[in-house]
């Protein structure tokens, strides 16, 4: 409890301290990362990867749900789409 205790004081001081225009782009590229992550993970992708790729004999789902092979595919397109974000000038950012 004071670890916690004393990593948010720490959290605190340095939101504090921190400038305002630079806490507020944080704040926006990590709502961009949810928006990502969200579109990302969503069932219905998992049906639209699965039928590509499916054609190459990868199943990425099952009744729904998603394998490891179809995890680490997301991943892998996660990852490289938060880095092509970081390229582009995003809205509101």
């Amino acid at each position: 409890m004071v670890y916690f205790l004393k990593l948010f004081y720490c959290f605190y001081n340095k939101m504090a301290n921190n400038n305002k225009k630079e806490s507020d782009k944080k704040w926006k590229i990590s709502a961009w990362s949810t928006v990502l992550f969200l579109v990302i993970s969503a069932p219905f992708v998992y049906g639209v990867t699965n039928a590509l790729t499916s054609k190459v004999g990868l199943e990425t789902s099952v009744q729904g749900c998603p394998t490891t092979t179809g995890l680490v595919l997301h991943a892998v397109v996660f990852l490289l789409l938060a880095r092509a974000m970081m390229e582009v000038k995003l809205p509101g950012v």
